[in-house]
């Protein structure tokens, strides 16, 4: 029974000895988790900034793309209108030459 109660009591002093460093170490642990967490927290906020930034940068890329197509098919369908208007006035064009080679060739033969 000596035995049993010696080794109860040196149970109870280890208990006691090991029992506040341990809330203390748990303590550090929680205290030390609380700021990880806090330091996450306000990354996430930061990351959720960054990417709002983007959306709007990735809208605006997008109605300027729309915006591109639309004045690239304006433009084509000018430059369309263009060489038509060349190519009907190049017979135009080729007349007043011959009308002018002949009267040339009339003063020429006049004169």
């Amino acid at each position: 029974q000596q035995q049993l109660a010696i080794n109860q009591q040196q149970q109870q002093q280890q208990q006691s000895y090991w029992a506040p460093r341990s809330l203390r170490e748990r303590e550090a642990a929680v205290t030390t988790m609380q700021s990880t967490l806090s330091e996450l927290g306000s990354m996430f906020q930061r990351l959720s900034g960054l990417v709002a930034e983007q959306a709007e940068m990735v809208t605006r890329i997008d109605a300027d793309l729309d915006d591109a197509a639309l004045h690239l098919d304006d433009a084509q369908a000018q430059l369309h209108r263009y060489y038509r208007s060349i190519r009907n006035n190049r017979g135009l064009i080729v007349k007043a030459f011959i009308v002018l080679i002949v009267v040339l060739l009339l003063w020429n033969a006049i004169g």
